[in-house]
């Protein structure tokens, strides 16, 4: 029988595989990475000249899917040459978000939260936030997501069991993280200083710190050495860095912008204030890493220069610290009041919409069309008449369904009748399928 947690990693997987938007790419820095693992597919060469913008990891992970996609490519019908291997960035990142969702179940458990709360809160995250959003196109946050919370899964099994094993595989997630995002090696800072104030003895710490911080400083090094040699510098690895001395704008917009602030866009989160205080004083330890941690991130990205993430749905730079954030709502699932929960029900559920509106339509096209009208991207950001949101919403009657960005619609256009319904039979089969093991598990282990 499978675990709880691999059951929702595939259920997740196979639910989001045919909701994929339609596109075969999103974002322009995605592309290069495409380019790279094509020609390091094509030559056998894992240095070609194509550059990526810290990206080699991420276009290393892509091969396996790069790979599955010409075989796809062999026997599918093509829209046009490289399509299907380039739409399977997109799944890379489905994948990646499936595999989040299992490992924070896991987290959970560890954490002794019951059952129904490892199941909740995972497809919670996985749904209502903009983890949905992201596990459909190609942006590199899925990745850097996993790798955190993978980080975070080590460093909460050396607080639970003192195993010194977990130590390593923190700093190697960490390391492989930095290669990804380097700004991101801040969050080893809170890491590794709870790590520390939990080992007794100054040997133990000695080594804790060796293996901890080698990794990281391997990844930051390999980083440092590829901008240097690729884009001629050692930090900016083809961004034009920027930072802002005033972290102040962005602290605001991060809570209070109504464009970019991460809680209309994942309302769930709403309920932190709720809930922050008895997660601490279940998990005093724990708890410090995990606030540590998130004001790492919001610290780095409240002094970027580009704090709102360009043109993206929602607050980009902030999805990676998402798995994390939702881990404290297992408290509501545990021991909130009726009323409590309902809320959190509902705020899922506002979220699940949220996320529905962002993906019927490409947010570059919306973006591009109110830019086309004179819109100006600060007024997106702090003018309320131009909250994306609601303007995804005010589009939603003016798009046919035949045009929304979802891969069923896609299929049902393209592919024979008799394969979409069979599909559609496998797929809903499937799905429901899953969903009862999951519910079973759950029932058979509370």
């Amino acid at each position: 029988m499978c675990s709880l947690p691999v059951l929702l990693a595939v259920f997740y997987i196979v639910i989001m595989t045919p909701l994929m938007g339609r596109k075969n790419g999103y974002t322009v820095d995605a592309t290069p990475s495409f380019q790279l693992t094509r020609a390091i597919v094509a030559t056998g060469d894992w240095f070609p000249p194509e550059k990526v913008k810290q990206g080699y990891v991420y276009s290393l992970v892509y091969i396996p899917f790069y790979a599955a996609g010409q075989v796809l490519e062999a026997w599918l019908p093509s829209p046009e040459p490289d399509w299907i291997p380039r739409k399977c960035l997109c799944w890379m990142n489905t994948v990646l978000t499936g595999l989040t969702v299992g490992l924070l179940a896991g987290v959970l458990g560890r954490l002794g939260y019951s059952p129904g709360a490892q199941a909740f809160v995972p497809l919670a995250y996985g749904f209502s936030t903009l983890a949905f959003a992201y596990a459909r196109y190609d942006y590199n946050k899925c990745l850097a997501a996993l790798l955190l919370l993978s980080a975070f899964s080590y460093a909460v099994i050396y607080l639970v069991n003192k195993n010194p094993r977990a130590v390593i595989g923190c700093g190697v997630a960490m390391g492989l993280l930095v290669t990804v995002r380097l700004e991101m090696a801040a969050a080893g800072v809170a890491l590794f200083g709870v790590i520390a104030l939990n080992t007794d003895r100054w040997a133990a710490r000695r080594n804790t710190a060796l293996a901890f911080w080698l990794p990281i400083g391997l990844g930051i090094g390999w980083v440092l050495l590829y901008n240097r040699i690729y884009w001629g510098s050692d930090l900016t690895g083809g961004y034009e860095w920027n930072f802002q001395w005033n972290p102040f704008p962005a602290l605001q917009g991060f809570f209070f912008s109504p464009g970019k602030n991460i809680w209309f866009y994942n309302p769930v989160l709403l309920l932190l204030p709720l809930v922050v205080r008895a997660f601490r004083q279940r998990h005093p330890a724990v708890s410090g890493m995990w606030l540590g941690m998130l004001a790492a991130f919001l610290g780095v990205y409240s002094f970027w220069g580009n704090w709102w993430g360009g043109w993206a749905w929602g607050p980009r730079h902030l999805v990676p610290l998402l798995p994390l954030a939702v881990i404290p709502l297992a408290a509501v699932v545990d021991g909130g009041s009726r009323e409590l929960k309902l809320l959190l029900v509902i705020l899922a559920a506002a979220g699940w919409f949220i996320q529905f509106l962002g993906g019927y339509t490409d947010f570059n096209n919306i973006i591009l069309t109110l830019m086309n009208q004179g819109v100006t991207e600060v007024e997106l950001i702090w003018n309320p008449v131009w909250n994306p949101i609601v303007n995804h919403s005010r589009f939603l009657p003016y798009i046919p369904i035949q045009e929304w960005d979802y891969g069923w619609i896609g299929l049902y256009q393209f592919a024979p009748a008799a394969v979409f319904w069979a599909l559609l039979i496998l797929w809903c089969g499937t799905a429901a399928g899953l969903g009862y093991l999951i519910h079973k598990a759950v029932r058979r282990a509370e």
